[in-house]
């Protein structure tokens, strides 16, 4: 699987990429076929004004929480993507909280679905605060927005990991889930046992991908060559992911 989290075009309080324009970053994702991907309301509205579409299969997040299941082996894969915060200062407020909750609890009970994955836009603070809250979590918490990266934390005594992206996207985090607990008899995540987590750096030893760069160079006018450089890397690690073992599943979010 590939995901792709919330501010991927845009950083928290911006309504421009740093670099480059939107229809040309709205390609290269398309070109990448994530599995899913989610946008803020910013970069919604980002692309709207540019008269840009958002890219195939992406979903809008919403002040509620949204789900869509992803089969896999050995069981569904239950994606929830949370939502934007509608309190004070950017956090949940009492019934997205309790909203959220009782979706993540519905997932895990739900038959077939082995994983739940959340997908946060809330930034460091609230993600902890969230993980610290009790109640139902997700197996794996995907986070995004302000705060610093992390390759991943196993949280909430083993129950969780918490995965967030560092800025710019000069790294990808990868996921290698090579066994799932079994929640029935309490188990948690194990880093190298069921489970381990990294970072892939996209440096200048990441060899360009030609489609990539074909479609970038249509907006070199707009695009340094700094930020081709990024996003040439960005493209070649993902095509190139893939699970070290057929019986894991791997999970990216950038």
């Amino acid at each position: 699987m590939i995901l792709g989290g919330p501010w991927e075009l845009s950083r928290p309080g911006k309504n421009r990429p740093d670099e480059g324009d939107p229809a040309s970053l709205v390609q290269v994702l398309d070109l990448m076929d994530y599995t899913a991907g989610v946008l803020t309301e910013n970069e919604h509205t980002m692309l709207s004004e540019a008269g840009v579409s958002a890219p195939t299969g992406w979903t809008l997040l919403k002040n509620i929480p949204v789900t869509r299941l992803v089969p896999a082996a050995p069981g569904t894969i239950g994606l929830i993507f949370l939502p934007q915060p509608a309190g004070k200062n950017g956090r949940l407020d009492s019934k997205q909280t309790e909203a959220t909750k009782e979706t993540i609890r519905d997932l895990k009970d739900r038959s077939g679905v082995s994983l739940v994955i959340g997908i946060s836009p809330w930034g460091q603070r609230s993600e902890q605060d969230f993980l610290s809250s009790g109640g139902p979590l997700p197996d794996i918490l995907l986070g995004s927005g302000p705060g610093s990266g992390m390759a991943g934390r196993i949280m909430d005594q083993g129950r969780t990991l918490w995965v967030r992206p560092y800025s710019k996207g000069k790294a990808l985090n990868r996921i290698e889930i090579l066994a799932i607990p079994d929640r029935a008899e309490g188990r948690g995540w194990i880093s190298g046992e069921n489970i381990r987590y990294s970072l892939a750096i996209l440096d200048n030893g990441v060899r360009p991908d030609p489609a990539a760069t074909n479609l970038l160079k249509a907006a070199e006018g707009s695009v340094n060559s700094a930020h081709l450089d990024d996003a040439k890397a960005l493209l070649e690690r993902t095509l190139q992911f893939q699970a070290d073992a057929s019986t894991s599943k791997s999970v990216s979010t950038q």
